[in-house]
Parts: structure tokens; sequence; C-alpha cells
């Protein structure tokens, strides 16, 4: 009689942990689904209001590194070097197996990109229900050292046809070698400011400080 109970609770217990995994493996689905299925929405929709997401970026890949570090020191608002035409370069080239190395122990590249992604998905679902007079809004990442770069996102707003642009600046605080600087390469860039004096866009600057 134990043995047959004892066989039985076996039974439970593993019908239930069947259920658990199979419960897991449909929540996982779901949430892949649910991701394609907002990326697609992100693709596909036609803005009003763009949302230019600004931050420096970092390397998805490995083959990324030694780019991102070539604009990294050659931003002279962020660093000032002797002859950085050349220095910088030199900097750049000698620096990226190091920097390749140290990426490669956190899975071969920076997740910035993704995380950006996934605040900007969340963020425009809250403005389209906060501000359904200026949606529907898009978010565009523009970071400042390696792709998407802040130029190309600015096309891409042109070519979308949004009618409102609003810069909002990722860094955690305001300074001369972060947000001006990214500021300032887009006031001095001959194409992100024919740009939005084609598409007749004003760009709002939010920034975020801590205090």
């Amino acid at each position: 009689m134990m043995a047959v109970l004892g066989s039985a609770g076996r039974l439970v217990q593993f019908a239930r942990s069947s259920v658990s995994l199979n419960v897991r493996r449909h929540s996982a689905a779901s949430l892949a689904q649910a991701a394609a299925a907002a990326a697609e929405t992100q693709e596909n929709r036609k803005p009003k209001t763009g949302i230019l997401m600004l931050n420096m970026g970092g390397p998805e890949k490995l083959e990324d590194v030694h780019d991102f570090l070539l604009r990294l020191f050659m931003d002279t608002d962020l660093m000032k070097l002797p002859v950085q035409n050349k220095l910088g370069p030199f900097i750049a080239k000698r620096r990226t197996p190091k920097i390749q190395e140290q990426y490669s122990k956190i899975g071969g590249g920076s997740p910035i990109k993704h995380w950006t992604s996934m605040q900007g998905e969340g963020m425009v679902k809250l403005l389209d229900e906060m501000s359904p007079e200026t949606a529907p809004h898009k978010f565009y990442i523009g970071f400042r050292y390696v792709h998407p770069l802040t130029e190309d996102a600015i096309e891409e707003m042109e070519k979308d046809g949004v009618e409102r642009a609003v810069a909002f600046t990722q860094y955690p605080q305001y300074s001369c070698s972060t947000t001006a600087s990214h500021t300032l390469m887009i006031g001095s860039n001959a194409q992100c400011v024919s740009l939005l004096a084609v598409i007749g866009l004003r760009l709002f600057l939010l920034t975020q400080c801590l205090c």
C-alpha cells in the first residue's frame, strides 16, 4: 500500500513539474513573440514625434571596438591631444586588442543598444497613451562613437517624415565631455543641420540631471 502511495505521489510530482516546465516554455515563447511584435511595430510605425536617444554607445561586437575607440580619441570636445589626427588613430589601434579582450569577458560586446531599445519601446508606449495629440511616437538611437550614429538617426527621422523631434540625452549628468560634445557635434555637422532645416524640425533637448 505504501509503495502504491509512493508511486502515486511521484506521479503527481512529475505531472506538476511537467506542467510547470510547459508553462515556463510557453511564457518564454510568449515573451519572445511580444518582443518581436514590438520591434516590428517600432519599425513600421509612421511617427509624428521622434525621440532621439543620445548616448556614448558601445561596440556590439569585437570587430566594432577599433572604430569606437577611433571616434572617441578623435573627439576634441572629449579630450585634446597633441597632433590628435595622428596620435588619436595610433592610440586607438594600440588599445584595440586590450579592449577587445575586456569585452570578450562580458559576452563579446556592449549591451547598451539592447537596453536602450527596451527603454525606448517602453517610453513610446507610455507617450502614446499619455500624449495622443503628439502620437504616434518613435524612438531613434543616436550614439556618439558607434553605430547607430546620431547623424544616421537624424537621417532616418527625415525619411520617416517626423514633424517634431525631441533629443533625450541618456547621459547621467550634463558635462562638456558628454551631452555638450554630442549636441555640438549635431550643430557642427552640416548634414545634420541641413536635414533638420529641410524637415522643419526644432530639436528640443531633455537632460537627466543627478542633483
